[in-house]
Parts: C-alpha cells; structure tokens; sequence
C-alpha cells in the first residue's frame, strides 16, 4: 500500500513538473524583465532583438481597482509570455473580455458573464493562463497567490487604450550567454529603474510556481514516509 501511494503521488508529481516545463517552453516565458526611466522605442527593440540575439518585447498593463477585486489589464501580446486561452474564445469586440481562470474557477465567473471595470460592463468570453502568473501572485514580495480578490485580463488593444495610462515593462528571452552585456547597455541607454532577473530561468514568479511545486513533492516524501510508519504500526 505504501508503495502504490508513493507511485502515484509521484507519478502526479513528475506530471505536472512536465506540464509545466511544457507549458513555458510553448507559451514563450520570460527570462528576466526590467523597467526602465526611459522607454525604448519600437525601431531599437527591433535592433536589440538583433544585435543580442534575444527576444524583447514591451509589456504593456494598467491595474484597475473596483470594490471587490483588482484587473489588471494587460495589452496583447505574441513574442514572449504568451496568453493561452483555455477554454471560450479570446476577446475580439471592445465589450469583450477574456479573464485568467484561476480567478474564474474560484469565483464561479462563467462564460457570458458580464464584468465591470470603470463604469463599463464587459462579456466575458474565455478563460486565459499566462507563464509568468501560472501562480498567481498580484506581486514578486507576496508570500502567497491570491485567486480571490486579483485576476488578469485582456480585451481588444482599441479597448486597451481607452482604459487609461498603461505603465509598462519589457519581458526578453535570451538565446545566448550574453543577459549581463544586454543589461549594461540598456543601463547606459535606457537607464534601468528595476530588473526582475539577469539570467536564464531566474524569473521570480516563475520560482514562486516553480517552489510550490518543490513543497507539493516534498509533501509526496512526508506521505510516504508516513504511511510506510502507519503501515509497520
């Protein structure tokens, strides 16, 4: 019995650390992001993508604080932390919204529902995950996710622009050994305000999820053990 209980705690385990792995390998997760006092315009990302051989992409979100719940609201995006609707359909009118499940499931939104941000009702039209929020934690210094009062959204870019100033950040996946030359040049140019990493799988959310997932197998361990010890009691 202790046996067949290890086997498929373990066996769950080693499922969801692949479908993870998956998961960020497919949706494009980020190596590092940074913020910066000065933006970078379009046609330099385009040569940073190129000079470093990495990918950049500029992240584009507003937070929007209602009674009982903070959206924030993220502008498309396709290169880096990509958005993968799981269930429904994505956001395509401007009274259309897709919202991250996780919040959805723990609060019962269906598909069709309607929700309000600033004044306006939107018709929820799909549920999304994120890499970088497969955990859910409104911020890096948070001790634990929040599904109950915080949830990510998306709608249409015309929409997006209508909601208010959008602060920003850029997201950039590296393909070489080159994230400290990277980061010093755009310190020089662009003068970096905070970095949330400098190197390859150091994503601080990403560990977040990823710690999780050490403590659920460490869990796995503690209910063997303890079951081989009920077993021989």
């Amino acid at each position: 019995v202790a046996i067949l209980m290890y086997l498929v705690y373990s066996m769950g385990g080693r499922v969801i650390l692949n479908f993870v792995d998956d998961f960020f390998d497919t949706q494009k997760v980020e190596d590092a992001d940074f913020l910066t006092y000065i933006n970078i315009p379009d046609e330099d990302i385009e040569k940073l993508k190129n000079d470093y051989n990495l990918t950049l992409e500029r992240q584009e979100c507003i937070n929007i604080e209602e009674d009982d719940f903070t959206a924030r609201v993220f502008k498309k995006n396709s290169e880096v932390n990509i958005y993968d609707v799981v269930e429904g359909k994505d956001a395509l009118a401007d009274d259309e919204i897709i919202i991250s499940k996780g919040y959805a499931d723990n609060k019962s939104v269906d598909i069709g529902d309607k929700i309000k941000l600033k004044g306006k009702e939107y018709k929820v039209t799909g549920y999304f995950e994120r890499p970088d929020y497969l955990c859910m934690f409104q911020n890096t210094t948070d001790a634990t996710k929040n599904i109950s009062t915080f949830f990510l959204a998306y709608t249409t870019d015309s929409e997006f622009e209508k909601l208010g100033k959008a602060g920003c950040d850029y997201a950039v996946r590296y393909k070489e050994d080159n994230s400290l030359e990277f980061r010093k040049y755009i310190n020089d140019q662009n003068k970096i305000v905070s970095i949330g990493n400098c190197g390859k799988g150091e994503d601080e959310l990403v560990k977040k999820f990823e710690n999780e997932n050490k403590i659920y197998l460490f869990k796995i361990l503690l209910l063997y053990f303890l079951s081989i010890f009920l077993t021989w009691t």
